[in-house]
C-alpha cells in the first residue's frame, strides 16, 4: 500500500496491532479507544469471504468479561479454521487458540521514504553522530508510538536509538529498528532502491527475516510456556495430595520436552550471512532470550531438587513403615523361633536366637 504521509504509517502500526484492551475505564473500551485502541480493524483478505471486522465490543458487556477477560479479535480468528480452531476454553477436539505475551502483535514494516531516508543518515563532524540516534520520529517509529515518543529523556532517548538500531548501512540511509515487539526497516523507495541496484530489502523482510523473527517468538513463547508449566507443577506439589505416578510423570515429560526444545528450536546462530546473524543476535537480545532461558535451567534445577527430596522423603517413610512392622512382629518371630528350638542340642540355644535375629534384620 502507498502512505506516503509517515505519521500515517505510525497510526497504522500502533492502532492495527491491538489484539484486545490493554485496560478498562468506567465506560468500558471508550477510554481505551481514546488513547491507543482503534474503534475497529477491519481487513479484506480476499479470500472470497467477506471483510474482517474487529470493534471490539465483547468487552463492553460485564458478562462476556466474567466467562473471560480476553478474546481474539475476529481479524486474527479468521485466519483459522473454525472446525478445527477455536479461542473458547470448552471441551471438545478443536485447539484452543490463546495468547501467551501481551495485548500486542508482533510489528513487522517496511517503510520506503526518501525524504526521511535522507534526514536520518545526516550528520556532523562527528561521523558517529547520524541524525537517527536523535529522531523522535525514529523512536516512534520503532516502538509503535503515533503521538509522541513514550520516551521523554533526551539522553535516554538516545542511548535507546542506539541500541536498538542497527545502522551497517546508515550512509545508504537503510535502518533496521528492532525491539521485543518490532522489527522495522527504513529505506528509500523502491524506485530509488533499484536504481542503485540495492537486494530487494521489502522481500527480505518478508521471507528470511520474517523467519528469523518468528523463530524468536516461538523461543519467548516456548520459555514462558515451560516457565508456566515449571510453576503449576510446584503448586500441585505443594497443595495437592498428588499420588508417585500424578507427580513425577508430568515432570518426565516437561524435561523432555525442554530437551527437544533446546535441540530443535533454540538455535544460537541460524544463518552463514553476517547481517543475518548480528540481526539474529539483535532479536535474541532484545527478547532477553538468553536471561530466559538461564532462568528456566535454575527453575528446572530447583524442581528437580524439590522432586529429589520428595522421592528420598517417600523412601524415609516407606523405611520407617517397615521398621514399625519389623518391630511388631520381633516378638511373634522370636517366640516362634523358640517353640521350633530342638532342646536336645540345649548348648546351642544363644547361637540360635542370634541367627534368627542376623536373619530377621537382614545381615
Amino acid at each position: 500500500m502507498d502512505y506516503p504521509d509517515p505519521e500515517a504509517v505510525l497510526r497504522i502500526n500502533e492502532f492495527g496491532r491491538r489484539i484486545y484492551p490493554q485496560f478498562l475505564g468506567k465506560n468500558f473500551t471508550t477510554e481505551t479507544k481514546n488513547a491507543f485502541l482503534p474503534d475497529k480493524i477491519e481487513v479484506d483478505f480476499k479470500d472470497g469471504r467477506d471483510s474482517s471486522v474487529e470493534t471490539f465490543s465483547y468487552f463492553n458487556d460485564q458478562t462476556n468479561l466474567q466467562r473471560s477477560s480476553t478474546k481474539l479479535p475476529k481479524h486474527i480468528m479468521h485466519l483459522f479454521d473454525e472446525t478445527l480452531f477455536t479461542d473458547q476454553d470448552k471441551e471438545d477436539e478443536r485447539i484452543l487458540i490463546t495468547n501467551i505475551m501481551d495485548d500486542r502483535m508482533f510489528t513487522l514494516c517496511w517503510y520506503g521514504n526518501n525524504q526521511i531516508s535522507r534526514e536520518l543518515k545526516t550528520n556532523n563532524s562527528d561521523l558517529k553522530n547520524y541524525a537517527y540516534a536523535k529522531s523522535e520520529w525514529w523512536y516512534k517509529y520503532i516502538f509503535c508510538d503515533k503521538d509522541w515518543p513514550s520516551c521523554q529523556n533526551e539522553y535516554l532517548l538516545q542511548d535507546s536509538l542506539e541500541a536498538h538500531t542497527y545502522a551497517r548501512w546508515a550512509s545508504y540511509g537503510t535502518y533496521f529498528g528492532i525491539t521485543r515487539e518490532t522489527f522495522m526497516l527504513l529505506t528509500s523507495d523502491i524506485s530509488q532502491l533499484t536504481n542503485f541496484k540495492a537486494p530487494p530489502l521489502y522481500d527480505h523482510l518478508r521471507t528470511i527475516y520474517f523467519q528469523i523473527v518468528v523463530l524468536c517468538l516461538i523461543s519467548r513463547s516456548s520459555l514462558l510456556r515451560f516457565s508456566g508449566e515449571v510453576a503449576r507443577l510446584g503448586d500441585l506439589a505443594n497443595h495437592h495430595k498428588l499420588s508417585e505416578k500424578q507427580f513425577f510423570k508430568p515432570i518426565e515429560k516437561l524435561y523432555e520436552n525442554y530437551i527437544e526444545f533446546i535441540n530443535k528450536i533454540h538455535f544460537r546462530e541460524v544463518t552463514a550471512q553476517i547481517q543475518g546473524i548480528e540481526l539474529y543476535k539483535m532479536l535474541y537480545k532484545h527478547m532477553d532470550i538468553k536471561e530466559q532461558v538461564s532462568d528456566l535451567d535454575k527453575e528446572l534445577d530447583e524442581l528437580h531438587r524439590f522432586v529429589s527430596l520428595r522421592r528420598e522423603k517417600a523412601r524415609s517413610e516407606d523405611a520407617q513403615t517397615l521398621n514399625w512392622i519389623a518391630a511388631l512382629f520381633l516378638p511373634i518371630t522370636v517366640v516362634s523361633g523358640l517353640l521350633g528350638i530342638n532342646y536336645s542340642g540345649g548348648g546351642h540355644l544363644m547361637e540360635h536366637l542370634k541367627d534368627q535375629c542376623l536373619c530377621l534384620f537382614g545381615q
